[in-house]
């Protein structure tokens, strides 16, 4: 009985082994390099951007090619458009927050102040007279209740 168990646990435990080690396995990296006549192609895999890599001498220099500078130029613009965007929002929070420098146009609403002892004072004698008002209103409510009815 014990023998089937293992047997079981096994059959069950190395597929999983497997899969771990082959997930395990390197992948490629992100540049694929392939010979040409004047030098080597350089392929980034991750942004499609194609480079020809050529010899002078000891040195290797990587030039891209119109496509793969075409592409940067595209994604080059298409951040700052994102950018800009991104900068006329923060401007509209800060208007909308009263934050911003007032110098340029900004207001000093959002500028956090903490409050004075007079404005310490003002809200404790505030809450004070809450607490009488209420203590008085209890006092009243008692005072008319008839006896033997509940509250």
């Amino acid at each position: 009985m014990r023998q089937r168990v293992k047997i079981i646990a096994f059959s069950m435990l190395a597929p999983m082994a497997i899969g771990c080690a082959m997930a395990a396995e390197d992948k490629p990296g992100r540049y694929t390099m392939t010979p040409t006549e004047g030098g080597m192609l350089k392929l980034d895999t991750a942004t499609g951007v194609v480079s020809l890599c050529s010899r002078a001498g000891a040195e290797w220099s990587c030039k891209l090619t119109q496509d793969g500078e075409t592409t940067l130029r595209k994604e080059i613009e298409g951040l700052k458009a994102e950018v800009e965007v991104l900068k006329d929002q923060l401007k509209t929070t800060e208007e909308i927050a009263g934050l911003g420098d007032p110098d340029k146009g900004g207001s000093k609403r959002g500028v956090t102040q903490l409050p004075t002892e007079k404005d310490v004072d003002q809200a404790f004698d505030y809450f004070e007279k809450m607490v009488k008002k209420l203590r008085e209103r209890l006092n009243r409510i008692e005072s008319e209740k008839k006896p033997g009815t509940p509250l």
